[in-house]
C-alpha cells in the first residue's frame, strides 16, 4: 500500500508535465495563416513608417541600418532560425527573391549569429542584407508580435502592407507580386 501512495504525486507530476509538453507542442507548431494589415495613420494603429534603426549585420562588418535598405519597393522580413513558420516561409522568400528580382532583406530576432548561418547554409540565402537584433528592440518599434512578419516598404520607407505570419505561395502570387509588376 505505500509503495502506490508513494507513486500517486510522481504519476500526477507525469500527466501534469505531458500537459504542459502538448499545450506548448501545440502552440509552437500549429498551423497558422498570415493576416494582413494595411497600414493607416489613426491612433494606435501600426506605424507607416520603418523607424530609423542600426544594428550589425550578418553578412559583413558595416552594419545594418536604414541605409541598408534600397529599392523602390522592397520586402523586410522578420525573422529566426528557431521559428519553424520562418523555415516554412523560406522557399516562397526565396522564389519572391530569385525568381522575381525583388529586394529583400531579414532582420534576425533573437537569434545567435552561428544558428543563422546554419539556417542559411541549410537554406539558401535570398537575402541582400540581414540584420541581427539580437535584444528583440524592433519588435515595439515595427509593432512585431512575433515572427515570421514581413513588410512590403517603399524606398522611402513607407509601410504599404505588413503580413505577420508565414508568406504563402497564395500571399506571394496574389498580394506581393502585383506591387513588383509593371502597370500595364
Amino acid at each position: 500500500m505505500s509503495a502506490q501512495k508513494s507513486l500517486k504525486p510522481l504519476i500526477a507530476l507525469n500527466i501534469i508535465l505531458f500537459v504542459i509538453m502538448t499545450g506548448f507542442a501545440l502552440f509552437a507548431f500549429w498551423p497558422f495563416s498570415a493576416s494582413s494589415i494595411t497600414t493607416s495613420n489613426n491612433s494606435g494603429a501600426p506605424p507607416t513608417q520603418i523607424p530609423a534603426f542600426g544594428m550589425a549585420s550578418a553578412m559583413h562588418e558595416d552594419g545594418f541600418d536604414t541605409t541598408s535598405l534600397k529599392g523602390d519597393m522592397m520586402l523586410l522580413n522578420i525573422f529566426a532560425s528557431w521559428c519553424p513558420p520562418c523555415e516554412a516561409e523560406h522557399p516562397v522568400l526565396t522564389a519572391l527573391s530569385q525568381d522575381h528580382n525583388i529586394p529583400l532583406y531579414g532582420i534576425a530576432l533573437k537569434d545567435k549569429k552561428d544558428d543563422l548561418d546554419d539556417f542559411l547554409k541549410r537554406l539558401g540565402n535570398p537575402y541582400a542584407d540581414i540584420g541581427m537584433d539580437y535584444a528583440g528592440l524592433m519588435m515595439g518599434g515595427l509593432g512585431v508580435q512575433g515572427v515570421p512578419t514581413t513588410f512590403l516598404i517603399d524606398g522611402d520607407l513607407n509601410i504599404i502592407k505588413t503580413w505577420q505570419g508565414p508568406v504563402t505561395p497564395a500571399i506571394a502570387n496574389n498580394e506581393i507580386l502585383p506591387y513588383f509588376q509593371p502597370p500595364q
